[in-house]
């Protein structure tokens, strides 16, 4: 994948290098970018970079392991699924 120019001028690390980086497939640093984890940069309406500031604060916070425990308390909770699909009876 080609990122564009601008991420060398602005000195920023596409998400495929940041997966490279931090041992983890490239949809995980995206979650992590989503839930608010990690703090990326829009470059163009296609990309969005990672500082490496950002990125180096990223690993004081949570070292070189995923942070599982953190994104799980970071993301919206949803019912069991158990809970799924079951009505109520009237009695």
């Amino acid at each position: 994948m080609t990122v564009p120019k601008s991420f060398a001028d602005q000195d920023l690390l596409s998400t495929g290098e940041v997966a490279a980086i931090m041992k983890v497939h490239r949809g995980t640093v995206w979650h992590w970018i989503r839930v608010g984890l990690l703090k990326a940069e829009k470059v163009t309406a296609r990309y969005s970079g990672v500082s490496k500031r950002s990125l180096s604060d990223f690993k004081k916070l949570y070292g070189q392991a995923s942070p599982k425990a953190s994104a799980a308390a970071v993301s919206p909770k949803k019912g069991k699924a158990s809970d799924k699909g079951k009505r109520r009876r009237a009695k």
